[in-house]
């Protein structure tokens, strides 16, 4: 294994008690609870992920830290229970400064485009994406990534319209 990956700490899958995980907003964004709740009313755990957790010591025991992922640690609690279990990546070996840097690499990620998330609707079967897909076709038209005269690119658009009804 390269020198370059992982330096310097250990990580690795871990079922933690959902209780037993906090955040430190000097490492990532201020949790909202709001979200939290939103997501609750919504949990799948097959979406859930692995939120990535830190393990660091404070008192002489040791204390886990959402580095990615509390607001969906904090749905499970909402919807689960504080007894709850999640299977998180958890990492040791690193400090609070470290934690902070991985946030902040580990959330460069390009967001998802729209039109993608439509798309990937439609395949997914999604009701709102399946029903405006039909009433685009049915208009002799299709959604596409690209303009072209048959083409329709403004999948928020559609949304607002087709919520419009």
């Amino acid at each position: 294994m390269s020198d370059k990956v992982k330096k310097g700490y250990q990580a690795r899958l871990e079922w933690v008690p959902v209780r037993d995980i906090d955040t430190r907003e000097a490492a990532q964004r201020p949790y909202d609870p709001a979200h939290a709740a939103d997501l609750a009313v919504h949990l799948d755990p097959d979406l859930l992920g692995y939120p990535f957790v830190c393990a660091l010591e404070k008192n002489r025991s040791e204390r886990f830290y959402a580095i990615d992922g509390q607001h969906r640690i904090g749905a499970v609690k909402i919807a689960l229970g504080e007894e709850q279990q999640v299977e998180c990546e958890v990492v040791r070996g690193i400090d609070l400064q470290r934690a902070a840097a991985l946030f902040l690499g580990r959330n460069k990620t390009r967001p998802v485009k729209v039109i993608d998330k439509f798309l990937v609707g439609v395949t997914s079967k999604d009701a709102d994406c399946v029903g405006i897909n039909g009433i685009v076709r049915q208009a002799g038209l299709t959604v596409d990534r690209t303009a072209k005269a048959t083409a329709v690119t403004c999948v928020a658009t559609l949304r607002k319209l087709y919520h419009l009804q």
